[in-house]
């Protein structure tokens, strides 16, 4: 879903109101808003130099300061003090105007309801390609189109450096562009599979779920193995998604068959779906087009 603005500036220190009702948000000058801007609260995407965070932001009069306007934002899964920093703000819908509250635990009703909105309206997945791959390869502009009709906004990036993958290359790349929240899901195919695996490690919140297509946890002779870690930190995995399923097939030519997909469902607690023979589920190495993918869709 594309942003109807974007607002940049430097967090400011607030006041403070909405940290003390448990909504912990970053400042910006209310200068930098636009005159036609409207009052109200928006759905939001939010970029730092760090990481990038789905989120609610407020413009309007501070609670209880009716003479006092302010910009600030909440952001989903955002634990440190970001003071001082650059911020870009995306504005992606509108959810309401501005309400006048007669306490505090009404606000916090609200802005309760005012998150789940947000998180409805920013639902999104990201499809993740293999070694060597594109995004306009296999199945993957196949499940982009269903999930689009489906509400959801889909990034199906062009990975760096795909012929010759490194973790230290997609990691940041996957961190500097894509947004995560709790109704995020991720998809990755063969090499996209270890990198979720890292993405789970690092991120902050809890996503929807995480599918991972016949993917790999050790060294293979065919494969990205520069994307593999020595050693996982499968509590973190766990907890960084509702749901984990692996699909793997018993034959694959790349290596990453059901031995590899049963070891990677039993370390992150997950589900293990077996697919006899149907290889690596996309190769043009092996002439495996997979243009489209039923049972992955009906997972999602």
């Amino acid at each position: 879903m594309r942003s109807m603005m974007k607002i940049t500036g430097f967090v400011q220190l607030g006041m403070g109101e909405a940290k003390k009702m448990g909504f912990p948000t970053l400042n910006i000058s209310p200068k930098k808003i636009p005159k036609n801007f409207s009052m109200g609260v928006y759905a939001v995407r939010v970029r730092t130099p760090m990481r990038n965070f789905c989120g609610i932001a407020y413009y309007g009069p501070r609670f209880g300061h009716k003479d006092s306007f302010t910009f600030e934002a909440h952001c989903f899964g955002l634990k440190k003090n970001l003071l001082h920093i650059p911020i870009t703000v995306e504005i992606v819908k509108r959810i309401r105007g501005v309400k006048k509250f007669k306490s505090v635990a009404d606000a916090k009703k609200c802005i309760r309801r005012d998150i789940a909105k947000a998180k409805k309206i920013l639902k999104n997945a990201i499809i993740l390609h293999g070694f060597g791959n594109t995004p306009s390869q296999f199945w993957y502009p196949y499940i982009k189109k269903q999930l689009e009709k489906r509400g959801y906004d889909v990034w199906v990036p062009h990975l760096p450096g795909a012929a010759n993958p490194t973790l230290k290359k997609w990691l940041p790349f996957v961190f500097q562009n894509g947004f995560f929240s709790d109704e995020t899901i991720l998809i990755g195919h063969s090499a996209g599979a270890p990198l979720i695996l890292s993405i789970l490690e690092s991120i902050s919140v809890t996503i929807k779920k995480a599918i991972l297509v016949s993917g790999f946890m050790e060294p293979q002779p065919l494969c990205a193995n520069d994307l593999l870690k020595a050693k996982y930190d499968w509590r973190k995995i766990r907890s960084h998604a509702g749901r984990i399923i692996c699909i793997n097939s018993d034959n694959d030519p790349w290596g990453c068959d059901d031995k590899q997909g049963r070891k990677i469902a039993k370390a992150a607690a997950g589900k293990f779906i077996f697919m006899r023979g149907e290889g690596h589920m996309g190769s043009a190495t092996f002439h495996q087009p997979y243009r489209t993918f039923s049972r992955l869709l009906k997972l999602i």
